[in-house]
C-alpha cells in the first residue's frame, strides 16, 4: 500500500501536468488572436506596481 507521500507525489504530477495544459491553451488562445489582443505579463509579486 502506498504511503501519504506516494499520494501527494502524485497529485503533484496531476497538478503540473494540469498547469501546463492550461498554459499551452491560454498561449494557443493568445497566438489565435494576437491581432486584437494585448497581453502584459507581470510578475507573481511586485508591491512596487501596486498604484
Amino acid at each position: 500500500m502506498p504511503t501519504g507521500n506516494a499520494f501527494a507525489r502524485v497529485g503533484e504530477r496531476s497538478v503540473e501536468r494540469r498547469r501546463r495544459q492550461w498554459r499551452e491553451q491560454g498561449e494557443e488562445g493568445v497566438r489565435s488572436n494576437e491581432e486584437w489582443l494585448t497581453v502584459f505579463r507581470f510578475p507573481a509579486y511586485a508591491p512596487d506596481l501596486n498604484p
